[in-house]
């Protein structure tokens, strides 16, 4: 259920009002307690995260900090805590960016780099990634179970991309080159690479043959779709128009049972 911070106000206002709490209803409208509660909405309302979608691309710092973080923890005194790690890692990266020698700026280079590379690899797993049909969770406060909808898709299938026609023709070839058990990730990753070099070198003409034709079949059918979604709505509601005039009306009834 998602609720707004204004409908939960009213909800609560409401109550104590009823029930003459009214130094309590000011209290609860005291900003401290809005700041409450709007945090509570929010973090009911959001959405919940797709656990398969492609991970985001970790910035230059974050693979500095993967790589001295146990360096780190080994010079500072025992029983540091985290965020005096931290810390001390914000530190050393800010002293490495605004440093001038040579063997430095190759450091920094080096995690430039890395986060690159890491961004190439989100950018091109986001394209292939197709996340699963929608469904939305309704919880029961009374029995705490939770009832899951899938949204059903109508209508005709959407036109394919140039790279997904690609990836469908390629699949298979380049996961038996890859050894037993890569993941679907890297899969996809490797069919990334032969992508870009295969538009470097302008041969994706087939591909986009393709993917012209199928949007052209995608928009034929949906011009078919669209027309026969709005007879149906048409026949529909002049049925209905009929079957209100066939109904008795209530006001008839009680003329005929006085009569």
């Amino acid at each position: 259920m998602n609720l707004t911070l204004k409908q939960l106000n009213k909800l609560i206002t409401a109550f104590l009002t009823e029930n003459e709490s009214e130094n309590l209803c000011q209290k609860w409208m005291d900003g401290s307690n809005q700041k409450l509660a709007r945090s509570l909405v929010n973090k009911s309302n959001k959405p919940k995260k797709d656990p398969n979608a492609p991970k985001r691309g970790k910035s230059s710092y974050l693979f500095f900090c993967d790589e001295r973080r146990s360096k780190v923890q080994g010079e500072l005194k025992d029983g540091s805590k985290a965020t005096d790690v931290t810390r001390e890692l914000g530190v050393q990266w800010n002293k490495l960016k605004t440093s001038k020698k040579p063997a430095d700026k190759k450091l920094m280079t080096k995690y430039i780099g890395l986060a690159k590379a890491d961004k190439d690899r989100y950018d091109i797993d986001k394209a292939a990634y197709v996340p699963p049909v929608a469904i939305f969770a309704e919880t029961s406060s009374d029995e705490t179970k939770t009832k899951t909808k899938t949204k059903t898709k109508v209508g005709p299938a959407r036109s394919k991309s140039s790279y997904l026609f690609f990836c469908s023709e390629n699949r298979s070839v380049v996961k038996s080159e890859l050894p037993d058990g890569t993941k679907n990730t890297d899969i996809t990753r490797e069919l990334g690479k032969r992508w870009n070099v295969l538009k470097a070198d302008g041969k994706t003409t087939k591909f986009d043959k393709l993917a012209a034709a199928d949007k052209e079949r995608y928009q034929t059918e949906k011009s078919a779709y669209d027309n026969l979604v709005s007879v149906v709505s048409d026949d529909v509601s002049d049925e209905i128009v009929e079957e209100v005039k066939k109904a008795p009306k209530k006001g008839a009834k009680k003329l005929k049972k006085k009569a």
